[in-house]
């Protein structure tokens, strides 16, 4: 993640552009802006410098046996001489060789008061400049600095709004190369809490969480980099990775990254996860370790990893470490004895009141950011309500090709349509994701069995314990005429006959466990990811329904065709070959469910 591999511009403390140094012809405006910078920098190195807190020796030497050590070189090289952000400063003509956007009045006393302080504090930590000015110098771009509250909390956190304004920063950067960092979520956390489970049924645990004090103020910008990011509440460079920057979140993944594999592969430390700044996990309630900078036993491996950040000079703060026999991690409220995770009534409140202000909007258009910020807190949500991934079909596809900030996007009938249904869905849970009830094995514990199949010609699935089968011809005139459209169809009809003819009159406290098999690999993934193009998606939230209503656990797999011959046959409309592979299987007609065709559901 060094500069060097994103921004090859040649920059050194001492460069000076002297007449022997201008190319023939004139050079180019992204030229002439790179030089003017490089210029500007030389010629005022007090203003920029690459502060290092991060101990990069000794995190070096924990990581020689990182398996993808160009990666750990050009991470190393980034803490030592500066991150690059993923922009292109050598910038269109279009964009000024030097820009002010820095003037946005604070918003009350309490916010101006809070930046000048603020101010203050970051020259004293050696993350500003000294205060210059009162003009921009050559090459430089001015933020507007903006005080924003905390999540849960009346504290305010200082943002650089990278993202104000025509030439905003974050138009320069890369979004593919940007986006992307995979955070440690629920989704990883209770696989690994399951498995530990099985192996200690009876423990008695304690949930952690360590916060790293100021996560993205320990990475060090490029001085090319820090040109651009100049703040005014006086004139001051910004030295270090900002939280409005797009950039920053990879940045800090990929340092925390390591950080995080020390811990795991050399302190060997096991089922540590990380989001952004929190690192959590569990631990035996029986396993403390006494900390002796906050004179107090913690678990285990909370201790070990605070040592670990303390060799490596990453900061923290007793208040930000916490621990208890349930505790909320990234918005959930986890109980790793009850094994629960519980999404707080105050949070749900206003995700839900949030979606609907969104759907109801009376411009029928939103931002390509509120776009954004939608899709990452459903995300977020998904971390529980897993079953609800197919509400967020419609919005990817609308914003698909969208780049700038502030375009407008309009809120389609499907994109409300999707959103609606979540919605709808959010409004009846009762916000509890009972854990155990994930872990479950398809092959040995589920109720039931059943085998798809689809052809250009019928769709067939079929019960072996029951020797019943079912064939339909394929509908007549379907969204799309795809055979992968039919299997995934197929699936959807065997899961609702399951729903509507056997569950139906059973107790609806119980889950049921149903594992279907399929020869096509497509459709084994969409419904494992949830995730499906708009034409496909009202099979998944046709799927979605039932499992909700009939209180349904399924597992969808794949099954070798050779080993699929009944489904095959019956979907052929063959029905004395699937008899001779199945005696005595008894084969009905079947109707596919009929929303994913277009019809609305009751």
């Amino acid at each position: 993640m060094g500069w060097k591999t994103s921004q090859p511009a040649s920059y050194s403390r001492t460069a000076r552009y002297t007449e022997e140094d201008e190319p023939l012809p004139r050079p180019s405006a992204r030229e002439f802006a790179n030089k003017v910078a490089v210029q500007t920098i030389s010629t005022h190195a007090d203003l920029f410098q690459v502060p290092q807190v991060i101990r990069v020796d000794r995190l070096e030497s924990l990581l020689r046996r990182h398996p993808n050590q160009p990666f750990v070189r050009s991470v190393l090289q980034g803490l030592r001489e500066g991150f690059w952000p993923f922009m292109n400063t050598r910038h269109d003509e279009g964009y000024p060789l030097t820009h002010d956007d820095a003037f946005v009045t604070p918003a009350s006393d309490r916010e101006r008061d809070f930046i000048s302080g603020q101010r203050d504090v970051e020259v004293q930590k050696s993350r500003f400049s000294a205060t210059f000015g009162p003009d921009l110098l050559p090459g430089m771009y001015s933020t507007p600095v903006i005080a924003v509250p905390k999540p849960h909390s009346d504290d305010l956190r200082l943002v650089s709004h990278q993202s104000y304004g025509e030439f905003a920063q974050n138009t320069m950067v890369d979004g593919a190369q940007a986006k992307g960092p995979r955070l440690d979520t629920m989704q990883q956390f209770v696989p690994a809490l399951l498995a530990f489970r099985r192996k200690h049924p009876s423990a008695k645990l304690v949930m952690w969480k360590s916060d790293v004090a100021e996560a993205f103020r320990l990475l060090p910008m490029h001085p090319l980099a820090q040109i651009k990011q100049v703040v005014t509440s006086n004139r001051n460079v910004d030295w270090c990775a900002t939280f409005g920057n797009r950039g920053s979140p990879r940045l800090w993944a990929s340092v925390m990254g390591l950080v995080i594999w020390v811990a795991l592969f050399v302190k060997l430390l096991p089922d540590i996860f990380c989001y952004v700044d929190d690192s959590f996990g569990w631990e035996l309630e029986s396993n403390l370790l006494y900390y002796e900078p906050y004179e107090k036993y913690m678990p285990s491996k909370q201790v070990q990893l605070l040592l670990l950040w303390d060799f490596l000079g990453i900061p923290h703060k007793e208040k930000k470490q916490v621990h208890g026999t349930s505790l909320t991690v990234i918005g959930f409220h986890i109980d790793p004895n009850a094994m629960t995770i519980t999404l707080p009534a105050d949070s749900k409140a206003e995700l839900e009141q949030w979606l609907q202000d969104f759907i109801n909007t009376p411009s029928r258009r939103r931002t390509l950011r509120e776009f954004l910020i939608l899709a990452g807190w459903l995300n977020w949500a998904f971390n529980m309500y897993v079953l609800l991934r197919p509400a967020l079909s419609n919005v990817y596809d609308k914003i698909s090709g969208f780049t700038r900030m502030h375009a407008g996007v309009t809120i389609n009938n499907a994109v409300k349509a999707d959103l609606h249904w979540c919605l709808e869905h959010l409004q009846r849970s009762n916000g509890t994701l009972l854990l155990q009830a994930l872990d479950w094995d398809p092959h040995e514990e589920a109720h039931a069995t059943m085998y798809c199949d689809a052809s250009l010609a019928g769709m067939g699935f079929w019960v072996p314990e029951r020797l019943l089968g079912f064939y339909s011809p394929v509908p007549s005139e379907p969204p799309t005429d795809t055979i992968f459209f039919f299997e995934a169809l197929c699936v959807a009809s065997a899961l609702r006959w399951y729903c509507t003819n056997i569950l139906a009159n059973t107790d609806a406290s119980t889950r049921f466990r149903l594992a279907i098999f399929t020869d096509n690999q497509n459709t084994v993934n969409v419904f494992n990811t949830l995730r499906a193009k708009p034409a496909y998606n009202p099979i998944l939230r046709t799927a979605v329904d039932d499992l909700i209503k009939y209180n349904v656990d399924l597992r969808v797999l794949h099954v070798a065709g050779d080993d699929n011959s009944v489904a095959d046959a019956i979907s052929r409309n063959n029905p004395l070959d699937a008899k001779r592979y199945a005696p005595g299987l008894v084969i009905r007609p079947f109707q596919p469910p009929q929303e994913p065709l277009g019809a609305a559901s009751s």
